[in-house]
C-alpha cells in the first residue's frame, strides 16, 4: 500500500472491488476524497464496518465483483487485491485515462508454505504450485490488454509471521490449500511452528497499474 500510495490524490473518488474486511484500503483513506468498497459477502461487509468506522469517506456496499452497481466513468481508480473481477465493467465505471491497481500473487507467491502441504491424487494440493513463475501474470496481462494499457509493474516481497489460528484461518477462507482442513492438516501446520508458535512464509505479489484505454475494439 505504501508502493501505491504515489497512484492517489485527495481530490480522487475510488473503487475497491472483493473489498473484504477494507484492511487494504486503510492506509489511503485519508489521501482521497472518497472510497466505494464492495464486497459480495454482507459478513465481509458487517467487519469492514467494524475496522473502519473512524472513516467518513467510505461507502460499503454487498454486491457482486462482477456487476457493480454504478455509473460509467465514475472512478479515478479502482483497485483489486487478490480478487476476481469483471474487466469490461471495470472499464465502464473508470473515468477516461483512470487506473486500474491489481495486486495477484506470483507463482512463487507462499511456494515454500504450499510445498509443505504435498500431493495428493490430483496432484500438488497448493494453488499454482504447478504454475510456470512467469505464467499467471502473462494470462492476467493478456485478460486487461483489450481494455487497458498496462503503465507499470513492480514485483513485492514480503515475509509473513501468523500464529497457527490465524493461518488457518486464511486457509480455511481461501483456496490456498485445496481440500484444507484443520483436523487432516493439524501436523503439517504444527511442524512449520517455530518456538515462538509463529509459522512464517515468503509471499511475492506482483503489482500491475494500467491506464484506461479511450477506445476499445
Amino acid at each position: 500500500m505504501n508502493y501505491i500510495k504515489q497512484y492517489f490524490n485527495k481530490d480522487f473518488v475510488c473503487l475497491d472491488i472483493g473489498c473484504g474486511s477494507c484492511r487494504k484500503i486503510i492506509p489511503v483513506l485519508d489521501v482521497v476524497k472518497q472510497y466505494f468498497a464492495v464486497d459480495i459477502n454482507s459478513y465481509r461487509i458487517e467487519d469492514a464496518k467494524k475496522l473502519c468506522e473512524r472513516f467518513n469517506n467510505l461507502i460499503l456496499t454487498v454486491c457482486d465483483n462482477y456487476f457493480l452497481p454504478y455509473d460509467k466513468e465514475n472512478f479515478d481508480v479502482v483497485t483489486s487485491f487478490m480478487t476476481k473481477y469483471n474487466v469490461p465493467e471495470v472499464w465502464r465505471v473508470l473515468k477516461p485515462n483512470g487506473l486500474f491497481i491489481i495486486e495477484i500473487p506470483s507463482a512463487d507467491d507462499k511456494r515454500g508454505l504450499k510445498e509443505k502441504f504435498g500431493r495428493d491424487k490430483l496432484g500438488w494440493r497448493g494453488r499454482m504450485v504447478n504454475d510456470l513463475r512467469s505464467g499467471h501474470e502473462r494470462r492476467i496481462k493478456a485478460e486487461i490488454a483489450p481494455f487497458f494499457e498496462i503503465q507499470r509493474e513492480e514485483a513485492i516481497h514480503f515475509t509473513t509471521s501468523l500464529k497457527m489460528e490465524k493461518l488457518t484461518e486464511l486457509l480455511n477462507m481461501t483456496n490456498e490449500i485445496r481440500d484444507f482442513g484443520t483436523k487432516q492438516d493439524i501436523m503439517t501446520l504444527k511442524l512449520m511452528q517455530s518456538s515462538d508458535g509463529l509459522i512464517s512464509f515468503e509471499e511475492d505479489r506482483i503489482i500491475i497499474i494500467a491506464q484506461k484505454k479511450l477506445d476499445i475494439e
